[in-house]
């Protein structure tokens, strides 16, 4: 299974873009009409760790996170750091599962059991990660991430009539730093999300050093493009009625009306969640069961998918209400994953790493000479 550096772009950008556009209201609810500051502070967080992952990962270009994690750190510790990726990647998986059809339970299948669109959305992920693997999803998102980005556009269009630039003023004065940070620790969290899935891609590239550049081509674009949505629905319902918004950006999509017969486009934008939802979902899906089948030492890494998908089924189903999103973010994602995950843990691989192979490298240069 191999994927080519654009493949690895798209698939950053189609992963990311959803479901950050679907978190918008906590953001706006603290940084109000510097919501665009505090994205700016998000995509700036979300580049420098898809960076950092990238490059340590470059240093065993031929293994993945899993093999290279135990060359660098020993069995033991490298298991033990191993096991807080898995339970991250499963855990958000089954959060992801039911975030995204609790959006679109609520916009299409309102009479619709959960448990039924639970169970149908699952098997079709299963079945793409099955059949597929990542070469197979890296085609699919080459094919959704241009089109996401065509209804995006089409989308920023038609809400040109309904802007109000005025509604950005004052800048700064009215948040200051600490709200502007605060606003941003979320977004940052989701745009973050590349770091732990590229530690598992870069060693499926056919050329692994265009790895770095393209992973953050792809996070840099999701980031503009939730950048420019975000700067929309302010100046479309200002900062105080959008902070009170479930979803602002599907409330800018619906509130687009045009000479007259250029109306209820909202499907748009629930085409675009649900293709981000379905490459994101079949991403972690891949990564899970490749990862843990890698672990375990299980030669058919397919045979993991059931396993975890029963897990991931067990977690979406269980009763929880738009809250319990929140807190996951705010009292496991960002206090934990983000400073462990996606910071300390690089950093630790990366200067181990590089000590490890200079003096490899000095060994065998020494064994030469002697």
């Amino acid at each position: 299974m191999k994927i080519s550096g654009i493949q690895m772009l798209w698939l950053m950008f189609s992963m990311l873009v959803g479901m950050t556009l679907l978190r918008l209201t906590q953001t706006i609810s603290e940084a109000k009409q510097d919501s665009w500051l505090a994205m700016l502070i998000a995509g700036g967080t979300g580049v420098g760790v898809t960076w950092l992952t990238a490059k340590v990962s470059l240093l065993y270009p031929g293994q993945t996170f899993i093999q290279y994690t135990k060359t660098i750190l020993g069995k033991w510790l490298g298991t033990a750091v191993i096991l807080t990726y898995i339970f991250q990647w499963i855990t958000v998986t089954g959060v992801i599962f039911r975030r995204s059809l609790d959006f679109i339970h609520l916009a299409l299948f309102h009479n619709t059991p959960l448990f039924v669109l639970v169970c149908t959305m699952l098997l079709v992920v299963a079945y793409a990660t099955y059949e597929g693997g990542i070469e197979g999803i890296a085609r699919c998102s080459e094919v959704i991430g241009p089109v996401i980005c065509i209804m995006l556009l089409l989308i920023f269009a038609l809400s040109i009539n309904n802007l109000d630039w005025r509604q950005l003023l004052p800048i700064y004065v009215d948040t200051g730093l600490k709200e502007i940070w605060k606003g941003s620790l979320s977004p940052g969290s989701l745009l973050g999300e590349s770091a732990v899935v590229v530690v598992m891609l870069i060693s499926f590239m056919t050329v692994p050093e265009k790895g770095p550049s393209r992973a953050m081509w792809g996070v840099g674009l999701a980031f503009v493009s939730v950048f420019v949505a975000t700067l929309f629905v302010i100046m479309t319902f200002g900062p105080n009625l959008s902070a009170r918004m479930v979803y602002p950006f599907y409330e800018v999509v619906r509130f687009i009306f045009m000479m007259e017969f250029i109306q209820n486009v909202d499907v748009v934008v629930i085409v675009i969640w649900m293709t981000s939802f379905f490459i994101k979902l079949c991403l972690y899906l891949f990564v899970t069961s490749y990862g843990t089948a890698q672990l375990l030492h299980v030669k058919n890494w397919r045979k993991m998918i059931w396993i975890i998908s029963f897990v991931v089924l067990i977690l979406a189903l269980v009763p929880r209400n738009e809250l319990f999103s929140i807190q996951y973010n705010q009292k496991y994602i960002i206090p934990i994953v983000v400073p462990f995950n996606y910071i300390f843990v690089p950093l630790l691989l990366w200067v181990v790493g590089v000590i490890r192979k200079k003096a490899a490298t000095e060994g065998t240069k020494n064994e030469a000479n002697g």
